[in-house]
């Protein structure tokens, strides 16, 4: 850690990314007060507006002349992430933290994950996110798990305690490569540079999000093209323990029932690869129970077509066509 570093002026610098979001902003930005106030640590509050016309930048000068934010900038920036790459230049802190205006930070335990970095015992800590429903109330944890490598999200990344240093030296968040998905990659990117790092079994978030009726197609394809770039990292996983190769296989259905099939080119030439090491990886017997039960899913569904209506029916074509094609690449090496 550079003599910079160790002086800087704060010890954490919350980002929040905001674009259009005068209905929750308040709410969010209210939760930070008491952090900003306790003493316990150096907070810098920064905003980064994705040049909002709700009314989000009046209010923000507002809030900034008041001390309630350190600051805010307001530029037409592409996606969330250039926003949080902007956010990353703004930092004076040596802990990042992004959050979006529908979190609200659960005060009491963020100093505790911030502290292992502070004190130079690791670069970051994985904490735990309470997703809620605002209509009804329900939660739902989202526990941080690092093992799920290339799969899975390691953390919700309103729960990424990152130490600035770190991510300054990966070069930020690639939003150009993965706009949907730039947030895992860096957190992947992190856990490949053999980055230390901290589980901690606390929740120190709430974010309140309403489930969309679509789902977030630019996400799973986004982790199509993910688990593709990944491929030699994913054999060797699977060559250490074979089971992963079973896992990876599911992982990949899992996201192409939910995008446009097929999917573009070149994914799907780097996918069709992959699966075809995985089934020189995965034991014969299994290879072929899998593709067995993925052809009579796909059958049994292609009957119930007709009867579903016309959202389910969309999905069930999805499907049908992504278990065909993995059971097909599967039986390719029996």
């Amino acid at each position: 850690m550079s003599a910079a570093e160790r002086n800087s002026d704060f010890d954490l610098s919350l980002i929040i990314i905001c674009r259009d979001s005068m209905a929750v902003l308040p709410h969010c930005v209210g939760a930070v007060q008491p952090l900003m106030m306790q003493g316990e640590l150096r907070v810098e509050c920064l905003v980064v507006d994705m040049d909002s016309s709700d009314g989000s930048q009046e209010y923000l000068a507002a809030e900034r002349d008041r001390w309630h934010i350190s600051g805010f900038v307001s530029e037409p920036l592409e996606n969330r992430f250039a926003a949080m790459n902007r956010g990353l230049e703004l930092a004076q802190g040596r802990v990042c933290l992004f959050i979006s205006p529908e979190t609200e930070l659960m005060v009491e335990n963020t100093a505790a994950c911030c502290e292992p970095i502070l004190r130079g015992e690791a670069e970051c800590v994985f904490s735990t996110a309470v997703q809620v429903n605002p209509d009804t109330g329900r939660h739902r944890p989202q526990t941080p798990n690092p093992e799920h490598l290339f799969l899975r999200t390691p953390c919700n990344h309103a729960a990424f305690f990152c130490a600035t240093s770190l991510l300054r030296r990966l070069g930020g968040f690639d939003w150009q490569r993965y706009s949907a998905l730039a947030d895992v990659d860096v957190m992947h990117r992190v856990l490949a540079a053999d980055a230390s790092y901290r589980v901690a079994s606390l929740s120190t978030c709430r974010q309140y999000v309403r489930p969309e009726r679509e789902e977030n197609e630019a996400l799973h394809v986004d982790f199509l093209r993910f688990i593709a770039a990944h491929r030699e990292e994913i054999l060797l996983q699977c060559r250490a323990h074979p089971s992963y190769a079973v896992r990876t296989v599911h992982e990949i259905l899992r996201h192409a029932v939910r995008c446009d099939w097929p999917v573009t080119d070149d994914t799907l030439q780097a996918l069709d690869a992959l699966l075809s090491d995985l089934s020189r990886v995965i034991r014969p017997i299994i290879r072929r129970k899998i593709a067995r039960r993925l052809r009579r899913r796909a059958l049994i569904q292609a009957l119930l077509i007709p009867f579903k209506g016309l959202r389910r029916a969309r999905i069930t074509r999805k499907l049908c066509r992504s278990h065909f094609h993995v059971a097909r690449l599967l039986e390719k090496s029996v």
